[in-house]
This record gives C-alpha cells, structure tokens and sequence, in this order.
C-alpha cells in the first residue's frame, strides 16, 4: 500500500463530481467561501484518492494501485450511525482504495479478508468477529449508475463479493 495524505479541505466541486455531496448531504458541514472557491470539509477519502490515481497516465501493468492513509473525517453524523457511538463531529479511521484490473478482484479481495483477519488474530479477538456483507445502497447507487448508465457492472461486482462466500 501506497500511504497518502489528502487535505481535511476540499473543493466542493471535487465531491460534486464523485457525488459525495449529495450522499453526505445531511451529515456534511456547510461549504464556505475563500478566495472565491467553494470548499468543503473532508468527509470521505475517495474522491482525493480517485483524483491522485487520475493524475497520472497509467497502464494496465501499473496495476493494481492501492492507497491507505489514516485521515480525519468530518461530519455531523447522528448519534448511533457509527456502531453506536454518540454523536460524532470527526473521527479518524485507516481508509483505504485499491484500482486493480477485472481480472484481479477476486485476488485482491481475498488479501483484504486475510489481512483483517490477520490483525483480529493478533489482537486475539479473530473469534469474536462476524462479518457482514453490505450491497450498495439504493440512492447512491442509482445516482452512480445514471452517470455510468451500467446497473449491470454493480450487479456484477456485488455477485462477486457474494460468490467469495465472506
């Protein structure tokens, strides 16, 4: 993994572009002016990492490309959307994003679980984990397929995490 920094702010345009805006809707704090731009704060890693892995001219053998970075996330989450927490305003977690071929997603995905399943080991709790598979959600879902135009692609990939029996 590649370990990356992203900035806590960013482009409102940015998170237009990947749809973040209107998923995170409720829970983003209002964007705010400067220098006539529109910033919001870092809610989700994915449209700066999607951008770094954009930035370059990449070939099919540069794959696959995985970035981590622990980064503070900001929104006005409600109290228990986050396994019961109380109210969060930010919190930090390990994120991650892998690009890989077609041919490469059952691979990569079996090291994900490995890898989990590695650290829940050493910390001596690997038996008191269940592991829960969550499909796309219906309204970010339809908001990314009418720009892909491809229900088929999500159907796709979500067999493919079934048919890994996680």
């Amino acid at each position: 993994y590649l370990h990356v920094e992203t900035p806590v702010l960013g482009l409102k345009s940015l998170y237009d572009t990947s749809q973040h805006t209107i998923k995170y809707a409720i829970d983003q704090y209002p964007p705010f002016e400067c220098e006539g731009e529109t910033y919001v704060m870092r809610s989700v890693t994915c449209p700066n990492h999607y951008m770094m892995f954009k930035d370059e001219t990449r070939f099919y053998t540069d794959l696959p490309i995985r970035y981590t970075e622990m980064s503070t996330l900001v929104r006005k989450d409600m109290a228990g959307e986050l396994s019961g927490l109380f109210r969060t305003n930010s919190f930090t977690l390990n994120d991650a994003h892998i690009f890989c071929s077609k041919e490469n997603v059952k691979e990569e995905f079996a090291k994900i679980i490995d890898f989990i399943k590695h650290f829940l080991k050493v910390l001596g709790v690997e038996d008191a984990i269940t592991y829960r598979l969550s499909l796309s959600d219906g309204d970010f879902v339809n908001i990314k397929i009418q720009r892909a135009n491809d229900r088929t692609n999500f159907s796709y990939w979500e067999n493919v995490l079934i048919d890994e029996n996680i």
